[in-house]
């Protein structure tokens, strides 16, 4: 099939992985009128994504509504190809992931541990797009953060943002909004990278 009818890169974030990483940290210790050592922030996100990591491991996080349901439609057509990318390691990716029944081991599967740059920065989905071998171009990336949005269209993808995390003016560089991935259907991708 022509890849400009594939689905090449559904991101599915459960949390922020800015509120894990190190400038949710840093905010977080400024409140309280600390100021880390780069040392010191390495060892509080390395204790933080461990905690969060047992945490879910008790209590898996359920997916977003609709992502399941596009996923399963998407994995069972041959002409869409799909990949998770995540900023998230690849360790604590796995562990929602599986929490989630989200079935990953059968897509291109892209973590920050990956890469070298984060989002906004583009690394990861141009990554995400060369393991399922299209353009960028030719990709659709679901997301909902601001930042994961810059990083799709700055990596020439189509993006569909989905308001799960942030408010829809944050997102409006994508080229469609949603407040569900229960709206989106394979058509809407498909018609969306189609519009070169």
């Amino acid at each position: 099939m022509n890849g400009l009818h594939k689905l090449h890169t559904i991101k599915i974030l459960f949390i922020g992985h800015e509120l894990l990483g190190k400038s949710g940290i840093k905010a977080a210790a400024r409140i309280h009128g600390l100021e880390l050592t780069d040392e010191q922030l390495a060892e509080a996100v390395m204790m933080r994504e461990q905690n969060f990591i047992e945490l879910l491991a008790q209590s898996p996080l359920p997916p977003f509504r609709g992502v399941l349901e596009l996923m399963e439609k998407a994995l069972a057509r041959p002409d869409f190809s799909l990949a998770i990318a995540t900023s998230s390691s690849r360790e604590m990716s796995e562990v929602v992931l599986k929490g989630a029944e989200i079935p990953y081991h059968k897509m291109a599967y892209v973590t920050g541990s990956d890469v070298t740059h984060k989002k906004p920065h583009p690394e990861i989905f141009l990554l995400a797009a060369e393991r399922v071998g299209i353009e960028p171009a030719n990709c659709t990336v679901i997301e909902d953060t601001p930042g994961g949005v810059q990083a799709a269209k700055a990596a020439g993808a189509k993006c569909i943002a989905v308001t799960n995390t942030a408010a829809q003016d944050t997102l409006a560089q994508a080229d469609l909004i949603f407040d569900s991935l229960e709206h989106v259907d394979l058509e809407t991708v498909t018609r969306l990278v189609s519009a070169q």
